[in-house]
C-alpha cells in the first residue's frame, strides 16, 4: 500500500479506533488513538488527514494515546510504515514537529518506538510526553489542556 490520498478508500466503513481534527489557524493536526489499535489505524489515519484540503505536510503533529488500551503491531509493520510515508515524499523539505501524549506505559513505548523509527527517516522531531501540558508546549500551543485547546479552536 502507498499512502496517498486515495488510500483512506481502503479503510472507509472500518470501525476503526482512531480519530483526527485538522486545525488550520493552529496549523496543527490532533490524532488521538483509543481502544485497541492496530498499526492499520495509523495508515488509515495519516491517509484521511492527507486528503483533507486544509492540511498542510509542514503542520506540527500532536499524537494522542491517553486512551491507548492496547496495540497490534511489530517492528517489521513499523518498517513498512515508515518506508511507505518516505516513499510518499510527501513530508520531502519539511520539518514537522511531533508530540506526543502518552501517559500510559503501553502509550509511551509506542510513542517512543515510532520516535526511534520514524525521526531515522523522515523530517520529523519526535518527542514524547507522560503530560499534556509538556505535549502542548513542545508544539508552541499556550493552553494547558486539550480540552482548552479544543475549546480555543472550535
Amino acid at each position: 500500500m502507498t499512502l496517498s490520498a486515495s488510500s483512506c478508500q481502503l479503510f472507509e466503513g472500518l470501525d476503526m479506533p482512531a480519530n483526527f481534527s485538522v486545525i488550520p489557524e493552529r496549523r496543527l493536526v490532533y490524532m488521538k488513538f483509543f481502544s485497541d489499535a492496530h498499526i492499520s489505524e495509523c495508515h488509515a489515519t495519516i491517509a484521511k488527514v492527507m486528503a483533507h484540503p486544509e492540511w498542510q505536510p509542514s503542520f506540527a503533529i500532536l499524537v494522542d494515546n491517553s486512551e491507548l488500551t492496547s496495540y497490534i503491531g511489530d517492528f517489521s509493520e513499523m518498517q513498512v510504515f515508515c518506508r511507505e510515508l518516505e516513499e510518499s515524499r510527501v513530508f520531502e523539505g519539511a520539518c514537522v514537529p511531533v508530540a506526543y501524549f502518552a501517559p500510559s506505559d503501553l502509550g509511551f513505548g509506542i510513542g517512543r518506538m515510532a520516535q526511534q523509527m520514524l525521526s531515522a527517516s523522515l523530517p520529523f522531531e519526535i518527542y514524547v510526553f507522560r503530560d499534556e501540558m509538556s505535549a502542548l508546549a513542545c508544539l508552541g500551543q499556550r493552553e494547558l489542556h486539550l480540552s482548552a485547546l479544543f475549546a480555543a479552536t472550535s
